[in-house]
C-alpha cells in the first residue's frame, strides 16, 4: 500500500485503489520515478508537491493529470533538501569522496551512509545545488550512488550490484529483446592532460587495431597516478562499441519465489549473462535501468548494457563541457571576463599570463619589473631614480636638485647656489652665483666685490673708495677730497 502525505508532510491517507503502479530506477544517477493511476473521485487530496511513500522510498508528486475516470500521478525521488541547498562556490581539492560529499551535504540533514570508494579527486563547481555537486562527484570519482530517502543517506559504491550467476535466457525468462549498437563514440587511444603539462597517452585495442585518438583534458588532475587510473577506465569503455539491450523479463523470482528466488532474482547494477540463440548472443552485461510493476511482475522490463552511459548521455556530457566553454568565450576565442561569475581578486591566488589586455584594472598592491605607459595619472609616486624626457609639474618639492641648464621665469629662493642661470625675475634672500644674467633685480642690500657696469644710474651712492681712469661729475659736492 502507498501512503499519501500533504504539503507539510502530514499524513493524509493510505492509497489502495491504484493501478499500473510502476517504479523506474536509473543506475547512472541513482534516481527513481514512481507512477500510477488512481480513481478520479478518490483523488481530491492528491496534489503537486505532496508526498508518497512506499516500503523503501519517499517521493514528491510532480505531475497530476486526468485520463477519463482516472488521475495519472507521477512522482520523483524526494531529494528536495539536496536541491534546495546552493553553493556559489564549491571546492573540494584532492579529497576522498566521503569528505567531498559530506561537505556538499552540510546543512541538508543528509549524511553519507555506506562507502567503499577510497580514491582522492578534486570537485569544483559554481552556482550549484548539493544534488548537482553530488552528481558531479559521481562522475569524477567514477562511482555509483544510492539515495536512501527514508533515512536521508547517500550510499556510495565502486559498483552497485553483484554477479551471482543470473541468466536471461530466451527459452526461460527472456520474453523480448531489442538491440542497440553503435561506434559513434569509439576510440582506441586517449591522450589525457592534467595541470602543469601533466600528460599520459594510453592505448586499448580490445576490439580493433584502428588508431582513433581522443584528447581528454581536465586540469583538476595534479597527480599522474590518478590521471592514468581514470584515463584507463574511460578508455576501457570507449575502446569497444556501445551495445545496449532492452529486455522484457518474466520476473520468475517474484512470480514463483520458492522456485526461482535464489537463482533468478536480480537488482539494479547486477551483472547477468544474456543468452539468445536467435540473436547468437552470449555475453555478460549490467542492469542499468529497471522498470518494475510490484503488483504485476510479469510486466517488468530492464535495460542491460556494457557501459553505464548511453551514447546520448556521453554526448550530453561533452555538450555540457562545450556549453561551459562557449559561455565564457568571445567570438575570437578569448575569455569574456563579464561572463565569469563568482570570481573575485580574493579567489585568485596565483595568476600568470604571457600577454594580457585589460580595459579596467584595479590593484591594491603591484610589483612591476618594467612598466611602459602612454599616460599615467598617479596620486602619489615614490621613485628612487626617474629619467623624464619632459616634466610638467604644478608643484614640486625637491630636496636636492642638480641641473645643467635652468630657465626659470620666477624664482623665490632662501638659499641658492647657481653656476649658470637665465632669470627673468628673482626674489632672492641669498644668492651665490658663478655667472648670472638678470633682466630685473630688486634687492634691498647687495654686497658686490667687483661690479662691471656699462651704465649706472643711482639717486644715492655711498662708496668707501673709488678708483677710476676717468671720472665725469656734472654736479658734485665733496666734503673732503
Amino acid at each position: 500500500m502507498l501512503q499519501l502525505y500533504g504539503l507539510t508532510k502530514n499524513k493524509l491517507q493510505g492509497l489502495k485503489q491504484y493501478k499500473d503502479y510502476c517504479i523506474e530506477s536509473e543506475l547512472s544517477t541513482g534516481d527513481k520515478t514512481l507512477s500510477f493511476l488512481y480513481p478520479l473521485n478518490l483523488s481530491k487530496e492528491i496534489k503537486e508537491e505532496g508526498y508518497i511513500r512506499n516500503k523503501t522510498d519517499e517521493f514528491v508528486i510532480k505531475e497530476v493529470s486526468t485520463q477519463g475516470n482516472w488521475k495519472s500521478i507521477k512522482a520523483k525521488l524526494n531529494v528536495e533538501d539536496l536541491e534546495g541547498k546552493v553553493f556559489e562556490l564549491f571546492d573540494s581539492t584532492n579529497e576522498i569522496i566521503t569528505d567531498c560529499i559530506n561537505l556538499a551535504l552540510a546543512g541538508t540533514g543528509w549524511i553519507v551512509g555506506t562507502c567503499d570508494v577510497t580514491r582522492r579527486r578534486t570537485v569544483r563547481k559554481t552556482n550549484s545545488s548539493s544534488w548537482d555537486i553530488i552528481q558531479e562527484a559521481r562522475k569524477v570519482y567514477r562511482c555509483e550512488l544510492e539515495f536512501d530517502t527514508l533515512n536521508k543517506k547517500v550510499n556510495i559504491y565502486e559498483k552497485r550490484g553483484i554477479d551471482k550467476g543470473v541468466y536471461f535466457l530466451d527459452s526461460l525468462n527472456l520474453k523480448d529483446l531489442s538491440i542497440q549498437s553503435d561506434s559513434y563514440d569509439f576510440y582506441t587511444r586517449i591522450i589525457a592532460k592534467g595541470k602543469d603539462n601533466l600528460k599520459v597517452t594510453l592505448e586499448n585495442f580490445q576490439y580493433s587495431n584502428k588508431i582513433k585518438t581522443y584528447i581528454w583534458k581536465d586540469e583538476r588532475y595534479t597527480n599522474i597516478e590518478s590521471l592514468t587510473e581514470d584515463a584507463e577506465a574511460k578508455l576501457d569503455e570507449l575502446s569497444k562499441p556501445y551495445r545496449a539491450y532492452s529486455a522484457t523479463i518474466i520476473d520468475l523470482a517474484n512470480i514463483s519465489k520458492e522456485d526461482y528466488k535464489d537463482i533468478l532474482s536480480y537488482n539494479l547494477g547486477d551483472v547477468i549473462t544474456l543468452v539468445s540463440k536467435e540473436n547468437e548472443i552470449k555475453e555478460k552485461q549490467r542492469i542499468v535501468k529497471m522498470v518494475e510493476y510490484p503488483d504485476e511482475p510479469d510486466r517488468n522490463t530492464c535495460e542491460i548494457a556494457n557501459t553505464i552511459l548511453s551514447f546520448e548521455d556521453v554526448q550530453k556530457e561533452f555538450q555540457d563541457t562545450s556549453d561551459t566553454v562557449n559561455n565564457i568565450t568571445t567570438d575570437n576565442g578569448t575569455v569574456d571576463g563579464s561572463k565569469i561569475n563568482g570570481i573575485s581578486t580574493e579567489q585568485i591566488y596565483d595568476f600568470e599570463a604571457s600577454v594580457g589586455k585589460i580595459t579596467d584594472l584595479t590593484i591594491v598592491n603591484a610589483r612591476i619589473d618594467e612598466l611602459y605607459a602612454n599616460k599615467a595619472n598617479i596620486s602619489e609616486l615614490n621613485v628612487v631614480i626617474a629619467n623624464v624626457a619632459e616634466l610638467n609639474a604644478t608643484k614640486a618639492n625637491i630636496t636636492d636638485l642638480n641641473t645643467i641648464n635652468a630657465n626659470i621665469q620666477n624664482l623665490i629662493a632662501a638659499d641658492a647656489t647657481i653656476n649658470n642661470a637665465l632669470i627673468g625675475k628673482a626674489d632672492i634672500t641669498e644668492l651665490n652665483a658663478v655667472k648670472g644674467t638678470i633682466i630685473s633685480l630688486d634687492s634691498k642690500i647687495a654686497n658686490i666685490e667687483t661690479l662691471v657696469n656699462g651704465n649706472l644710474s643711482s639717486e644715492n651712492i655711498q662708496a668707501g673708495g673709488i678708483t677710476s681712469d676717468k671720472l665725469t661729475i656734472a654736479n658734485g659736492f665733496i666734503t673732503n677730497a
